[in-house]
């Protein structure tokens, strides 16, 4: 459960969550697994691009309105424990937020994408009330 949650989080925050951008592996030939996160573009660097997920999150498509009931939602439909699912987001929120700051400086990424990819991170209230992408 908590690779799911993962790479949710990953794939929909900062991507535009296509299915394409998902597989499965199949590593006992009957068991499904999400395979490794790839094909990641965070589109919020070039404005006239969609805004909204290609899926919804939660019952929501606006990235603006992804907060911890959003996941609260998914945990409930999928049949997890909706405070267990908040707490991984918001973990993983951290660990993201902390692997920016060490990397971003070395990151081969435009000032102004940089400051695209901040504006984004204060739209999203799940994203915000973890603190500032710095």
């Amino acid at each position: 459960m908590n690779e799911s949650y993962e790479v949710l989080l990953n794939g929909m925050l900062v991507n535009d969550g296509h299915l394409k951008n998902w597989s499965l592996l199949y590593p006992d030939g009957v068991a499904p697994k999400l395979a490794p996160v790839y094909d990641q573009l965070s589109t919020v660097a070039w404005p006239r691009f969609d805004r909204n997920l290609a899926l919804k999150l939660g019952g929501a498509r606006d990235f603006g309105r992804i907060d911890a009931e959003a996941f609260r939602k998914l945990a409930r439909r999928v049949g997890g424990d909706p405070e267990r699912a908040v707490f991984i987001v918001r973990e993983t929120i951290e660990r993201l937020r902390q692997s920016w700051r060490k990397i971003r400086e070395g990151m081969p990424l435009f000032d102004d994408h940089a400051e695209a990819l901040r504006t984004h991170w204060t739209s999203v209230p799940l994203l915000r009330e973890v603190g500032e992408l710095e």
